[in-house]
């Protein structure tokens, strides 16, 4: 036996001479001190290591920890880790240090940094093992704290980041279930819109319940006793902690009942107090919710809120701009036909003979008016046929200066003003030939608008650095103040208000569809002007090489 063994008992001889001062140097230490001998039997444990395993008023010493794992159950396996640890220390022959994390009674964890000291004796055998630990228990709680913190921070900006770019109800609500599960830990989330006329919540969207759960909870009266009710009727976080403890509604915790769940949180979702909707999640364990949980929870639920509400107001626009499109659609499409009649006559009348001079003028006039008529009216319908994004080009190799002749020839039928062309012949361009004569063909009409009698309209078209193509257009109207500069390619935006010095009546969409136009041929439309002074618009073109044809297209 070890005890008959000389070297061994001299070493035990050495402990005892120095036994009281040793007892009082490791008893007075706050921190868990263990002695093992070579076969890892419990020589000396101190307060704070007994207190540790709860091994107090246990009789230790003598026993190796997987002897005194049977005496201390819940202790069993955390002192079964003691003894692996204690084998991997001697075979390596030096001291190690690792992290403990020992279960108390109550469900926490108790943190242990451990140094396991192996004594040998000369000729290699295990001698004895000295362990020392430090109760790190604090320090590991603050730092899972501000890790929590931290992630909470991190998953509200994921969060944010995610639901700034989503505009559809259903998609946002996916990313309200997707990320309760992830950051709030929850096994089943319920999703409900709010119905503030009808003071009714409708689910709009749920994961981990059941079919019957979601039948029963599908429409909520606001009065209605369930948590995710009263979280709308009272405007504040609802919390039920353990719906097994005694008290709990049994309606109020309907969830859990058929979803086993223990812990119920619903949150109101609000945007300026305005009730938009209410998230309850479940989670199948009890879930204590501390002040700094429910700022959270707070925090999450206005995120969600804010993209909902937007969501919602979102809608709201795009039905106004269906609407608004049908309406402009079938009004262009009214006026067309009575504008076509009325312009037909005219002309048919302006042909008879015997006209006075009076009647020449007011039947031109007529045909001026109901032309420009037509004009805005095929503007309207133009834009409501515009498809988001870019027109579809379909380019060609043409000389661009004869398309300017056939743009004015058109438009000075419209009028009496002279419009005078200067530009190189040929000049070639590869680009869509209609959309670039449509574009074009806006700026001549916009010119004779703000021309007065007589005045001539000047046209421009020269290659730059054998790069790009530039065509002006130069009128010598009213000219445009700096302030309403910035805005005149914008739609129905007016260059001259109404009652100002050259306001020509309602604006046409020529302006704004010319700048779709041009940027569709990765062109560049600027203007220049100044009160009393005309403007000046100008298209820059890039001159696409030969082959670019296939680019366009």
């Amino acid at each position: 036996m070890l005890a008959d063994d000389p070297e061994h008992r001299q070493w035990l001889e050495e402990l005892l001479t120095s036994e009281e001062r040793l007892r009082t140097l490791v008893d007075a230490s706050p921190d868990p001190i263990y002695l093992k001998d070579g076969e890892g039997r419990w020589l000396k444990a101190n307060d704070a290591g007994l207190e540790v395993f709860q091994l107090q008023g246990v009789h230790y010493q003598g026993k190796t920890d997987l002897e005194l794992a049977e005496l201390a159950d819940f202790y069993r396996e955390a002192l079964r880790y003691c003894y692996q640890t204690d084998q991997r220390a001697w075979e390596r022959g030096t001291h190690s240090r690792a992290e403990e994390a020992v279960p108390q009674p109550d469900g926490t964890l108790r943190y242990i940094d451990v140094t396991k000291v192996p004594l040998f004796y000369p000729d290699g055998r295990r001698k004895g093992l000295v362990v020392l630990g430090r109760d790190i228990t604090e320090r590991k709680r603050a730092e899972q704290e501000r890790d929590r913190l931290l992630g909470r921070e991190q998953a509200l900006a994921r969060i944010g980041q995610v639901l700034v770019s989503e505009v559809e109800p259903e998609r946002i609500a996916e990313v309200v279930i997707e990320q309760s599960h992830r950051v709030l830990g929850a096994d089943g989330v319920g999703l409900w819109l709010a119905h503030l006329e009808r003071r009714e919540l409708t689910l709009l969207a749920s994961h981990g319940l059941s079919l019957a759960t979601v039948e029963s909870l599908r429409h909520l009266s606001f009065d209605s006793p369930f948590l995710t009710a009263q979280a709308a009727r009272l405007g504040q976080p609802q919390v039920i902690e353990d719906s097994t403890a005694p008290g709990t509604p049994i309606r109020m915790s309907l969830l859990s009942t058929e979803q086993q769940a223990r812990g119920l949180v619903s949150v109101p979702l609000r945007v300026d107090e305005r009730l938009v909707g209410v998230m309850t999640y479940y989670t199948e364990a009890p879930r204590p919710v501390s002040l700094l949980d429910l700022e959270f929870h707070n925090a999450v639920g206005h995120l969600f809120a804010v993209a909902l509400e937007k969501a919602r107001l979102f809608q709201q626009l795009r039905e106004t701009l269906r609407l608004r499109e049908e309406f402009m659609s079938a009004a262009a499409h009214e006026l067309k036909t009575p504008l076509t009649a009325i312009q037909m006559w005219a002309q048919l009348l302006l042909r008879m003979e015997h006209l006075t001079a009076q009647q020449q003028k007011g039947l031109t006039a007529i045909t001026q008016h109901t032309r420009r008529m037509t004009r805005l009216v095929e503007h309207l319908l133009a834009a409501v046929r515009k498809v988001p994004g870019p027109p579809r080009l379909e380019c060609q190799r043409f000389d661009l200066t004869a398309l300017l002749d056939e743009a004015a020839e058109r438009a000075a039928r419209t009028g009496d003003n002279p419009i005078q062309i200067e530009a190189a012949r040929p000049l070639e361009v590869v680009a869509d030939r209609r959309i670039l004569g449509e574009a074009i063909g806006h700026l001549l009409e916009n010119a004779l608008r703000y021309s007065g009698p007589g005045q001539p309209v000047e046209v421009e078209a020269h290659q730059v650095d054998g790069e790009e193509v530039r065509v002006t257009v130069r009128d010598h109207g009213p000219g445009i103040s700096p302030e309403r500069l910035r805005h005149v390619f914008e739609p129905l935006y007016e260059p001259i208000p109404p009652g100002a010095s050259g306001y020509t009546g309602v604006v046409s969409l020529g302006l704004y569809l010319s700048r779709q136009h041009i940027e569709a041929h990765q062109g560049h439309i600027s203007v220049e002007s100044a009160p009393g002074q005309g403007s000046t618009f100008s298209i820059s073109l890039p001159r696409l090489p030969p082959g670019a044809e296939a680019r366009c297209t």
